[in-house]
């Protein structure tokens, strides 16, 4: 009876010990995925590269002339987050805003030939920039492109010189350089492992007027100063790094 006994708590515990092994397996897998990061093998478009960006657009919110910008911005990728730079703008040209023109046709001609207007020459700022959100996207042939979105957060300014329609002369009070805080959005496709469209708003904050009269001295505010523009983006070296 003892015997029997014997048998049957030994082959109880054997038993026992058995479900125990894949139980233990189960966890210690569980624990290892949770540790882990989420996604493996995943591709880090950004990370320890360098990004060449030129592009062309306009600034926005001008009362009187619109300015075409071109210009490029130049980032080194930290992490596929993180990552410093610069930028620069050119305006290569001032063109009148709806507003200007009607100004021009209700005005009397003395007094538009004696006006002066603002216009951006050179826009420039260094920033830190962060990537919140990427991810992927499917188009119409189904096949996948990667995108991501970035904010950055910067100090620069503006060269502002000013440009007469007319005759007007003299003494320039809307010229000059502005300091300025910068923020901005920026949001990318990626077209292959080194080339990306992309589109940047940046936000150029600092005390300016639009227009000034001849002799007077013109009244400025601070207020914020929109730029947009489209391009492309060159990263080196043209190898994605992918994570474990």
């Amino acid at each position: 009876m003892k015997t029997r006994l014997t048998a049957i708590v030994l082959a109880a515990v054997t038993f026992t010990g058995l479900l125990a092994v894949p139980m233990v397996a189960v966890a210690e897998r569980r624990a290892s995925l949770e540790e882990g990061p989420i996604v493996r093998r995943k591709l880090l478009f950004r990370s320890s590269r360098f990004e060449l960006a030129p592009r062309i657009g306009s600034t926005l919110n001008d009362a009187y002339k619109r300015n075409l910008m071109v210009g490029v911005d130049a980032n080194y990728h930290l992490t596929n987050h993180f990552s410093l730079g610069v930028g620069f703008g050119y305006g290569v040209l001032a063109s009148n805003t709806d507003l200007l023109d009607q100004v021009n046709g209700s005005v009397d001609p003395e007094i538009s030939n004696g006006l002066r207007y603002a216009t951006t020459q050179i826009l420039f700022d260094a920033h830190v920039s962060y990537v919140p959100l990427f991810g992927k996207i499917s188009i119409l042939d189904s096949s996948v492109l990667d995108y991501d979105l970035s904010l950055d957060l910067g100090f620069g300014g503006a060269l502002i010189t000013a440009v007469a329609d007319g005759d007007a002369q003299g003494s320039d009070l809307l010229s000059g350089f502005k300091p300025a805080p910068v923020i901005g959005l920026g949001f990318r496709v990626f077209v292959s492992d080194s080339i990306a469209i992309n589109l940047a708003v940046k936000d150029y904050i600092y005390s300016i007027a639009d227009v000034q009269e001849e002799g007077v001295e013109p009244n400025t505010e601070l207020r914020n100063n929109v730029a947009i523009g489209v391009g492309a983006s060159f990263f080196f070296p043209t190898d994605v790094k992918v994570s474990r």
